[in-house]
Order: C-alpha cells, then structure tokens, then sequence
C-alpha cells in the first residue's frame, strides 16, 4: 500500500494476496466504488476523524484510486 504524502508516493505497508484481496473488498465498499468491478480503474473518497498526540481531533479526507495491474 501506497500513500501520496505531501506529494511524495510513500510505501508504508505490503500485504500477503489473501490479505490484500480482503482489504481491497472493504476499502472498495468504504471509498463508494463498485466492488465487482476490477479491469477499469476506480476513484473514491472517504473521510474519518483522527486524534493526535495532543488530544485534537482533525477530519482526514481520502481520496483513493484503483488501477488494475497486468
């Protein structure tokens, strides 16, 4: 998994094909993209609320896209 950073692409997790089969089902069904769709890609957006060390809560906005590979 990949995140774009501040504009940089970041690595931060790498999942076995049983793992990421199911995570990608679920991010699909959280971002609003069609589930049964895997040979076009994807956009979609979701947002949640995060707590930093402070005890400050600041809403995240993700946008987040699907490519199919080769």
């Amino acid at each position: 998994m990949r995140l774009r950073i501040d504009g940089v692409l970041q690595e931060i997790l790498e999942f076995t094909h049983e793992d990421f089969l199911k995570y990608l089902q679920k991010m699909k069904f959280i971002a609003g993209t069609k589930m049964n769709i895997d040979y076009i890609p994807q956009d979609g957006r979701f947002a949640f609320q995060s707590v930093n060390r402070n005890g400050e809560t600041k809403q995240v906005d993700v946008r987040i896209n699907f490519m199919p590979g080769i």
